[in-house]
């Protein structure tokens, strides 16, 4: 399995972001391969998304749109990506 992390920053936390991930952006990762998304607040100013993909070779054909659709939730939301990760998954439980 392969996981990308992205960290984002925010003026304030609405429903409508919510909404938005849960309605739109995590159902587009599955239909890219994604076998789970977790969109997690972790701050009153921040988050994360948490992409697990059953291959490094299934996530790198869904990186464009996910480039995009970052671009997108930025300028929608006025939210800073802050950085991105990737990596193989070494432990699951």
């Amino acid at each position: 399995m392969y996981a990308t992390v992205s960290h984002w920053e925010f003026e304030k936390f609405t429903d409508e972001m919510s909404e938005e991930a849960e309605t739109k952006i995590l159902p587009m990762l599955k239909k890219l391969g994604a076998l789970n998304a977790y969109a997690i607040q972790t701050g009153d100013h921040t988050s994360m998304v948490v992409t697990i993909y059953p291959s490094k070779e299934v996530c790198n054909g869904a990186m464009a749109k996910i480039a995009e659709v970052r671009s997108e939730a930025g300028d929608t939301f006025s939210m800073t990506m802050v950085k991105a990760e990737q990596g193989s998954v070494v432990a699951q439980m």
